[in-house]
């Protein structure tokens, strides 16, 4: 699958990967806490770009310490492409089970329309990994 990704694409990736592997660090070694994805967040920023940038989730996800990350990627970037990937990446680094639920929201009728293609049609990423 990683062949028929771009090198921004990768990197994008390879960076929320790190996300992920910091975030569950980060919840082990403090348990009980609710601030692994602020100290991964910023941990990941401070590798990145030589300073901590600080990490805002909306409010009702905070209680919960549920991770919050968006990926920028330019208009034509391959969204749906990294975002079958950004699943994937999720249930191998966090979620160590066979089955998994994924809530994919999207913007307009026309992007809905695509995904539900591509969730129909056999050997695309997003039908073969979901």
């Amino acid at each position: 699958m990683s062949d028929r990704l771009k090198d921004y694409q990768r990197i994008a990736l390879d960076s929320y990967e790190t996300f992920l592997h910091s975030y569950r660090t980060a919840g082990e070694s403090t348990p009980g806490t609710r601030q692994a994805s602020r100290d991964a967040f910023e941990a990941c920023t401070q590798a990145s770009f030589g300073f901590r940038v600080p990490y805002y989730a909306p409010a009702a996800l905070t209680e919960s310490d549920v991770p919050v990350v968006c990926l920028r990627i330019p208009t034509g970037g391959g969204k749906t492409l990294i975002g079958g990937h950004a699943i994937q990446r999720v249930k191998q680094t966090l979620l160590p089970t066979t089955h998994s639920l994924t809530i994919w929201l999207v913007p307009s009728d026309a992007i809905r329309t695509q995904t539900l293609r591509m969730l129909r049609t056999p050997g695309e990423l997003l039908h073969d990994e979901l």
